[in-house]
């Protein structure tokens, strides 16, 4: 099935996919042309893992050039989401729904902290929830002097994220964003101990993992409540709704 969604949409690229129990969830090797895809026979969980499947395709065919910060990975995680979803409506579709979904059981464990370190990984979460949620209650988390900075200049940011037509453009705003916070960037697999990726989807290991154990002891005859639990209202809004 997922060799099908690469032929489908990955239009002339030559993509491979290897499928394993032992991945943990979908990653991409852009040198290579590899999607590496968990194994599940669930069929909730085949709809989490279909999304990203073309969220993999999507770095392949748009994402030139490495990941060198998590807000890179992050910026450029949406710019390809939406350029690919603005190509076929029913991937933006299924974009916000099983993302909304993801974001808001993730939302659930961030705000429920006390205070959020300010790293290049943290920082891309904020930016992601700005950007695709219009939500800055992360904001809240961080040390003072960041929150000002973010208050300043977020509005600009975001206009500058929607001017960006490549890799390159997120790049060069993900190194703005990183120098006016004053924090070095996070390499690429630092402390996730994966090999096999070049693109790393922050943060969602976790919520992949525990979603996947939910299935797995939920009744296989039971209705699995697969609506979002939060709703994009930013990140995909022109795509589905274009003037």
């Amino acid at each position: 099935m997922w060799s099908e969604y690469c032929k489908t949409f990955g239009e002339k690229e030559k993509i491979r996919v290897v499928i394993s129990a032992r991945i943990r969830t979908p990653s991409v090797n852009l040198a290579k042309r590899t999607i590496y895809c968990p194994d599940s026979d669930i069929p909730e969980m085949q709809a989490i893992l279909g999304a990203m499947i073309k969220h993999e395709i999507a770095h392949i065919l748009y994402t030139k050039g490495e990941r060198e910060s998590q807000v890179q990975n992050a910026l450029e995680d949406i710019r390809v989401n939406r350029k690919l979803g603005s190509k076929y409506l029913g991937i933006a579709q299924e974009f916000e729904k099983v993302y909304g979904d993801i974001w808001g059981r993730l939302f659930i464990e961030l705000k429920s902290l006390h205070e959020f370190p300010l790293n290049d990984r943290n920082l891309a979460l904020l930016f992601s929830s700005y950007i695709m949620l219009d939500d800055v209650s992360l904001a809240s988390l961080f040390p003072r002097k960041a929150q000002d900075i973010f208050k300043e200049n977020c509005e600009r940011l975001l206009r500058k994220f929607y001017q960006c037509k490549n890799t390159e453009d997120i790049k060069k705003l993900s190194e703005e964003i990183l120098k006016l916070f004053e924090i070095e960037p996070e390499k690429d697999g630092e402390g996730k101990g994966r090999e096999e990726t070049e693109m790393i989807d922050i943060s969602l290991d976790k919520e992949i993992e525990s979603r996947q154990e939910e299935l797995k002891k939920d009744d296989r005859d039971t209705v699995y409540d697969f609506s979002p639990k939060f709703k994009i209202i930013r990140g995909f809004a022109d795509v589905l709704s274009p003037e």
